[in-house]
Protein backbone atom coordinates (compact mmCIF):
# COMPACT_ATOMS: atom_id res chain seq x y z
CA UNK A 1 0.00 0.00 0.00
CA UNK A 2 1.31 3.34 -1.24
CA UNK A 3 -0.08 6.48 0.34
CA UNK A 4 -0.70 9.52 -2.43
CA UNK A 5 0.31 12.76 -0.61
CA UNK A 6 -1.05 14.70 -3.36
CA UNK A 7 -3.66 16.92 -2.09
CA UNK A 8 -5.08 17.61 -4.86
CA UNK A 9 -5.40 14.22 -6.61
CA UNK A 10 -6.85 13.75 -3.01
CA UNK A 11 -9.27 16.32 -3.60
CA UNK A 12 -10.24 15.45 -7.33
CA UNK A 13 -10.70 11.53 -5.62
CA UNK A 14 -13.09 12.34 -3.29
CA UNK A 15 -15.19 14.82 -5.31
CA UNK A 16 -15.43 11.80 -8.22
CA UNK A 17 -15.99 8.97 -5.80
CA UNK A 18 -18.37 10.35 -3.33
CA UNK A 19 -17.04 8.92 -0.38
CA UNK A 20 -18.75 12.04 1.80
CA UNK A 21 -21.59 10.99 1.70
CA UNK A 22 -21.22 7.92 3.89
CA UNK A 23 -19.82 9.44 6.93
CA UNK A 24 -21.85 12.44 8.91
CA UNK A 25 -18.53 14.91 9.43
CA UNK A 26 -15.79 15.87 7.20
CA UNK A 27 -13.77 12.78 5.51
CA UNK A 28 -10.84 15.29 5.06
CA UNK A 29 -10.01 14.80 8.76
CA UNK A 30 -9.38 11.27 8.45
CA UNK A 31 -9.13 9.96 4.98
CA UNK A 32 -6.15 8.95 3.37
CA UNK A 33 -5.68 8.35 -0.38
CA UNK A 34 -3.37 5.18 -1.06
CA UNK A 35 -2.48 2.82 -4.30
CA UNK A 36 -2.37 -0.40 -4.39
CA UNK A 37 -0.64 -2.74 -7.23
CA UNK A 38 -1.92 -5.70 -8.52
CA UNK A 39 -1.47 -8.95 -6.16
CA UNK A 40 -0.89 -6.25 -3.26
CA UNK A 41 -3.21 -7.41 -0.03
CA UNK A 42 -5.67 -5.65 1.32
CA UNK A 43 -6.53 -8.53 4.09
CA UNK A 44 -4.99 -11.53 5.19
CA UNK A 45 -7.25 -14.41 6.47
CA UNK A 46 -6.57 -14.96 10.45
CA UNK A 47 -5.13 -11.52 10.98
CA UNK A 48 -6.67 -8.20 12.68
CA UNK A 49 -6.19 -5.36 9.94
CA UNK A 50 -5.54 -1.80 10.85
CA UNK A 51 -7.47 0.04 8.37
CA UNK A 52 -10.87 -0.03 6.85
CA UNK A 53 -10.67 0.87 3.29
CA UNK A 54 -13.17 2.28 0.63
CA UNK A 55 -12.15 1.07 -3.13
CA UNK A 56 -13.48 2.99 -5.62
CA UNK A 57 -11.33 2.15 -8.73
CA UNK A 58 -10.05 -1.53 -9.71
CA UNK A 59 -11.19 -4.86 -8.65
CA UNK A 60 -10.38 -7.42 -5.73
CA UNK A 61 -10.56 -11.49 -5.26
CA UNK A 62 -11.47 -12.63 -1.99
CA UNK A 63 -10.95 -16.52 -1.19
CA UNK A 64 -10.42 -18.73 2.27
CA UNK A 65 -8.68 -21.46 3.14
CA UNK A 66 -10.60 -24.53 5.13
CA UNK A 67 -7.04 -26.03 4.97
CA UNK A 68 -3.68 -25.36 3.71
CA UNK A 69 -5.19 -27.16 0.18
CA UNK A 70 -9.01 -26.91 0.67
CA UNK A 71 -10.26 -23.76 -0.65
CA UNK A 72 -13.99 -23.03 0.85
CA UNK A 73 -14.68 -20.14 -1.58
CA UNK A 74 -12.93 -17.92 -4.46
CA UNK A 75 -15.03 -14.26 -5.92
CA UNK A 76 -14.15 -11.68 -8.21
CA UNK A 77 -15.53 -8.22 -6.72
CA UNK A 78 -15.02 -5.49 -9.75
CA UNK A 79 -15.40 -1.83 -7.73
CA UNK A 80 -18.49 -0.34 -9.74
CA UNK A 81 -18.80 2.38 -6.89
CA UNK A 82 -17.34 2.24 -3.32
CA UNK A 83 -16.75 -0.64 -2.00
CA UNK A 84 -15.99 -1.09 1.59
CA UNK A 85 -13.22 -3.62 3.25
CA UNK A 86 -13.27 -4.54 6.68
CA UNK A 87 -16.26 -3.85 7.87
CA UNK A 88 -16.68 -7.63 8.73
CA UNK A 89 -13.69 -7.96 10.49
CA UNK A 90 -11.02 -5.30 11.26
CA UNK A 91 -13.81 -2.47 11.80
CA UNK A 92 -14.54 -4.69 14.89
CA UNK A 93 -10.86 -5.27 15.94
CA UNK A 94 -11.58 -9.51 14.47
CA UNK A 95 -9.38 -11.95 12.75
CA UNK A 96 -10.21 -11.80 8.87
CA UNK A 97 -12.37 -14.61 7.71
CA UNK A 98 -10.46 -13.80 4.08
CA UNK A 99 -7.85 -13.08 2.22
CA UNK A 100 -8.50 -10.06 -0.34
CA UNK A 101 -5.99 -9.23 -2.34
CA UNK A 102 -6.15 -6.66 -5.63
CA UNK A 103 -6.95 -8.20 -8.89
CA UNK A 104 -5.75 -4.88 -10.79
CA UNK A 105 -4.48 -1.70 -9.54
CA UNK A 106 -6.65 0.03 -7.32
CA UNK A 107 -6.98 3.32 -5.29
CA UNK A 108 -8.96 4.06 -2.10
CA UNK A 109 -9.02 5.72 0.92
CA UNK A 110 -7.77 4.07 3.84
CA UNK A 111 -8.96 4.98 7.52
CA UNK A 112 -7.01 4.21 10.65
CA UNK A 113 -8.18 2.23 12.88
CA UNK A 114 -6.35 2.26 16.22
CA UNK A 115 -7.17 6.24 16.00
CA UNK A 116 -10.71 6.17 14.49
CA UNK A 117 -12.24 3.20 15.37
CA UNK A 118 -14.14 4.65 18.07
CA UNK A 119 -15.63 7.57 15.78
CA UNK A 120 -16.76 5.54 13.06
CA UNK A 121 -18.71 2.93 15.15
CA UNK A 122 -20.69 6.37 16.29
CA UNK A 123 -21.20 7.75 12.96
CA UNK A 124 -24.61 6.00 11.99
CA UNK A 125 -24.50 7.14 8.34
CA UNK A 126 -21.32 5.20 7.78
CA UNK A 127 -22.40 2.24 9.98
CA UNK A 128 -25.40 1.99 7.56
CA UNK A 129 -23.32 1.63 4.76
CA UNK A 130 -21.30 -0.76 6.08
CA UNK A 131 -24.38 -2.81 6.96
CA UNK A 132 -25.38 -2.80 3.86
CA UNK A 133 -22.24 -3.63 2.30
CA UNK A 134 -22.48 -6.71 4.71
CA UNK A 135 -25.83 -7.72 3.62
CA UNK A 136 -25.09 -7.46 -0.21
CA UNK A 137 -21.93 -9.82 -0.09
CA UNK A 138 -23.51 -12.37 2.77
CA UNK A 139 -27.03 -12.45 -0.18
CA UNK A 140 -24.78 -12.99 -2.77
CA UNK A 141 -22.06 -15.77 -0.69
CA UNK A 142 -25.96 -17.15 -0.25
CA UNK A 143 -26.56 -17.38 -4.23
CA UNK A 144 -23.02 -18.93 -4.93
CA UNK A 145 -24.01 -21.73 -2.34
CA UNK A 146 -27.41 -22.43 -3.65
CA UNK A 147 -26.02 -22.94 -6.71
CA UNK A 148 -23.37 -25.49 -5.56
CA UNK A 149 -25.88 -28.17 -6.54
CA UNK A 150 -26.77 -27.00 -9.89
CA UNK A 151 -25.31 -28.88 -12.88
CA UNK A 152 -21.73 -27.46 -13.99
CA UNK A 153 -22.61 -26.21 -17.17
CA UNK A 154 -25.46 -24.44 -15.77
CA UNK A 155 -23.22 -22.82 -13.36
CA UNK A 156 -20.74 -21.84 -16.48
CA UNK A 157 -23.88 -20.09 -18.12
CA UNK A 158 -24.69 -18.27 -15.00
CA UNK A 159 -20.88 -16.99 -14.79
CA UNK A 160 -20.96 -16.04 -18.36
CA UNK A 161 -23.82 -13.99 -18.42
CA UNK A 162 -23.12 -12.40 -14.84
CA UNK A 163 -19.54 -11.66 -15.23
CA UNK A 164 -19.14 -10.25 -18.75
CA UNK A 165 -18.57 -6.68 -19.39
CA UNK A 166 -20.10 -5.67 -22.71
CA UNK A 167 -20.34 -9.62 -24.00
CA UNK A 168 -16.66 -10.49 -23.45
CA UNK A 169 -16.02 -12.59 -20.17
CA UNK A 170 -12.61 -11.46 -18.97
CA UNK A 171 -11.88 -13.84 -15.34
CA UNK A 172 -8.57 -15.72 -16.17
CA UNK A 173 -10.16 -19.68 -16.19
CA UNK A 174 -7.61 -21.00 -13.67
CA UNK A 175 -9.86 -18.19 -11.49
CA UNK A 176 -12.96 -19.86 -13.08
CA UNK A 177 -12.59 -22.81 -12.09
CA UNK A 178 -11.74 -21.37 -8.38
CA UNK A 179 -14.90 -19.81 -8.43
CA UNK A 180 -16.72 -23.42 -10.06
CA UNK A 181 -15.24 -25.31 -7.53
CA UNK A 182 -13.89 -27.26 -10.62
CA UNK A 183 -10.48 -28.52 -11.73
CA UNK A 184 -8.35 -26.52 -14.46
CA UNK A 185 -8.98 -29.48 -16.47
CA UNK A 186 -13.12 -29.52 -16.43
CA UNK A 187 -12.59 -25.72 -16.73
CA UNK A 188 -11.01 -26.51 -20.36
CA UNK A 189 -13.29 -29.00 -21.06
CA UNK A 190 -16.57 -27.11 -20.59
CA UNK A 191 -14.79 -23.68 -22.63
CA UNK A 192 -14.18 -26.40 -25.51
CA UNK A 193 -18.00 -27.43 -25.14
CA UNK A 194 -19.80 -24.20 -25.22
CA UNK A 195 -17.24 -23.28 -28.08
CA UNK A 196 -18.47 -26.72 -30.11
CA UNK A 197 -21.91 -25.47 -29.81
CA UNK A 198 -21.43 -21.90 -30.89
CA UNK A 199 -22.62 -20.27 -27.08
CA UNK A 200 -19.19 -18.78 -27.46
CA UNK A 201 -15.64 -18.61 -29.21
CA UNK A 202 -12.51 -17.73 -27.87
CA UNK A 203 -11.17 -13.92 -27.94
CA UNK A 204 -7.26 -13.55 -27.40
CA UNK A 205 -5.02 -16.03 -25.02
CA UNK A 206 -7.80 -15.41 -22.32
CA UNK A 207 -11.16 -13.56 -22.81
CA UNK A 208 -14.53 -15.61 -23.93
CA UNK A 209 -16.97 -13.53 -26.19
CA UNK A 210 -20.69 -14.54 -26.01
CA UNK A 211 -22.28 -15.75 -29.29
CA UNK A 212 -25.84 -17.32 -27.93
CA UNK A 213 -27.38 -15.17 -25.67
CA UNK A 214 -30.82 -17.15 -25.67
CA UNK A 215 -29.29 -20.49 -24.73
CA UNK A 216 -27.16 -19.58 -22.49
CA UNK A 217 -30.46 -17.45 -20.72
CA UNK A 218 -32.56 -20.81 -20.96
CA UNK A 219 -29.31 -22.78 -19.48
CA UNK A 220 -29.38 -20.33 -16.48
CA UNK A 221 -32.97 -20.16 -15.80
CA UNK A 222 -33.91 -23.68 -15.49
CA UNK A 223 -34.13 -25.16 -12.06
CA UNK A 224 -32.23 -28.00 -12.74
CA UNK A 225 -30.77 -28.16 -16.06
CA UNK A 226 -29.81 -31.74 -17.11
CA UNK A 227 -28.61 -33.34 -20.28
CA UNK A 228 -26.10 -33.84 -22.56
CA UNK A 229 -24.88 -30.66 -22.09
CA UNK A 230 -23.34 -31.81 -18.32
CA UNK A 231 -19.68 -31.63 -18.06
CA UNK A 232 -18.42 -33.93 -14.88
CA UNK A 233 -15.37 -32.79 -12.85
CA UNK A 234 -12.82 -35.77 -12.69
CA UNK A 235 -9.08 -35.77 -11.64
Amino acid sequence: MKYINDNDLTETYLKRSGIQKYFSTDVHEFVRLVFFRKDEYLLYQGVIGDYVYLLFEGEVRMWAYLSEEELSKFDFFPVTDVEIYGELSSLWGKPSIENIACNTDCYAFAIYLPTYRDRLLCDDRFIRFAGETMAKRYNALNTRLQRAILPTDQRFALLLLEENKEGVYRIPLTDSAQILNISYRTMMRLVESFANKGLIERKGVRNLRILDWETLKTMAAEKRYQGSHTVRDEE
